[in-house]
């Protein structure tokens, strides 16, 4: 919460986040009775969050939907299905799941048409026969669905969804669009030409979580992408780089224009990275984290660069962010992330530990010794 402490969210402001995600501080803004404009780069997610602020008309008529599909779909030949999304199911759960799928896609014009699809979405994973735990999807670990009926649990996911927008009815003014916030059209996008009062977000952290890779299973089952590479083309291009799988499809790192965008940290970056370099070298198959500490903050300049001429003049931006120590070499993410922001103008007010990071791993003898940490750090736009 001290996020939203740390910025003024009062009626008839806009509070802005360029990383949306599935819009969470975005919800809690709005019924604040405060604006929300966000900006999303999985167009998966960025779908999903849009939802949240789209009135729905007869919201009662939403189990009745769902129903209707339940009795008009047929059990679906899977024979076509992605390979992977086949090892995760066994054949009569994933031959009802893809039937209602394509019930579901026949009537793309229905008004309850993508919450539907997010129903069933919600419902894969709690279905599956194999480890798909929420990031990770584990097809070579069986285990017992959390839930065996996928009818009831397809009912039930409507029924809470139409709780929670319920929940959003009144005055509600909100919105996500799916872009790139590296991009000066994706702020004018999502902020409709407009500046916002503040910014409420939470940038990936540098601790090589990959977003795209963690809704495979969604991303296959919908025919979003049907390989690694159309996944990596679709999904991953519009995303900032955050992890080693971004740079292994990059051509070299442009190092003088890399260190003209990160000019006031390019000494402490080519220190970590001269030691991430040494580190991976050590190893047979050693991750690029040393190119990927460059493209991070790179990025993260360009989005700052925006932020800056997308953000009224003294304006509050709350940044929820994590350090790291890739190979045990530190990055301190959020004091960088706060020296990047000087040369556009901002002014550091806090820089304030919010909770220790990765106690639950100090067991392992090859982890790393350093204390991690998410830290809040909030800035004021010039």
């Amino acid at each position: 919460m001290a996020c939203f402490d740390a910025v003024p969210i009062q009626r008839g402001k806009a509070i802005a986040d360029p990383f949306a995600g599935v819009a969470t501080a975005g919800v809690h803004i709005v019924k604040r009775h405060s604006s929300f404009r966000g900006i999303e780069a999985h167009p998966l997610i960025a779908e999903l969050s849009s939802l949240k602020f789209k009135p729905v008309d007869q919201l009662d008529g939403l189990q009745k939907y769902g129903v209707h599909l339940l009795s008009a779909m047929t059990m679906a030949d899977i024979a076509s299905e992605h390979p992977m999304v086949l090892r995760c199911f066994d054949e009569v759960t994933l031959s009802f799941l893809a039937g209602l799928r394509d019930e579901i896609e026949s009537e793309p014009t229905h008004p309850y048409y993508k919450l539907a699809r997010w129903a069933l979405l919600a419902t894969l994973r709690d279905t599956a026969s194999v480890g798909v735990g929420w990031p990770y999807q584990r097809p070579g670990v069986q285990k017992n669905p959390r839930v065996k009926s996928p009818s009831s649990r397809f009912i039930m996911r409507l029924t809470h969804m139409a709780e929670d927008l319920s929940s959003m009815s009144g005055d509600v003014d909100g919105s996500v669009v799916h872009g790139d916030s590296r991009l000066a059209e994706a702020w004018a996008n999502g902020l409709d030409g407009q500046k916002a009062d503040g910014v409420i977000s939470s940038p990936p952290y540098l601790n090589n979580f990959d977003y795209a890779d963690a809704t495979r299973l969604e991303l296959y089952f919908l025919r979003y992408a049907k390989s690694w590479k159309e996944m990596t083309n679709t999904v991953r291009s519009s995303m900032m780089i955050a992890t080693t799988q971004q740079t292994s499809g990059l051509s070299g790192v442009r190092l003088e224009e890399d260190l003209q965008n990160i000019k006031p940290i390019h000494s402490d970056i080519n220190f970590i990275v001269e030691k991430l370099v040494i580190e991976r070298k050590k190893r047979a198959k050693g991750k690029e984290y040393d190119r990927l500490v460059y493209q991070y903050f790179n990025d993260m300049s360009l989005i700052l660069e925006n932020m800056a001429m997308n953000v009224i003049s003294g304006g509050k931006v709350a940044l929820v962010i994590g350090d790291s120590a890739p190979y045990g070499v530190y990055v301190d993410t959020p004091k960088l992330i706060a020296m990047l922001a000087s040369q556009y103008g901002f002014r550091l007010n806090n820089d304030q530990t919010l909770r220790l990071r990765g106690e639950r791993w100090t067991g392992i003898q090859t982890r790393h010794s350093h204390t991690l940490s998410e830290r809040l750090i909030v800035l004021t736009a010039p």
